[in-house]
């Protein structure tokens, strides 16, 4: 689960949304990673192995997610240019020593 308090820009912010993310979500990164200007949110799963991507919207909602298959036990994801061209990617780290990095989704 994710909860979120968005900004009205003047210091006040709005009633808080909560949004449901997987199986059994265990990690989460949020970036524009489709370079459309609205957040979105990489989420690792640790029961089912998988990470799935939901795109925002202008109006604070998301996408149905897009899967995508990494071994089990995914603990921790996070969102930069690993490969130095400036498009962002994802890595997830699993709980002993493997890592997957997502190059170029979008």
């Amino acid at each position: 689960m994710l909860q979120s308090l968005l900004s009205n820009g003047n210091g006040i912010f709005q009633s808080q949304i909560t949004y449901r993310f997987g199986a059994c979500p265990h990690s989460v990164a949020a970036d524009d990673v489709n370079h459309d200007t609205h957040m979105n949110t990489v989420v690792a799963d640790s029961l089912f192995g998988y990470i799935s991507i939901y795109c925002g919207y202008d109006n604070e909602s998301f996408t149905m997610p897009k899967y995508f298959a990494t071994d089990m036990c995914r603990w921790a994801v996070a969102i930069g240019d690993f490969s130095r061209d400036s498009r962002l990617n994802i890595v997830a780290a699993h709980a002993d020593t493997n890592v997957d990095i997502l190059f170029n989704m979008f």
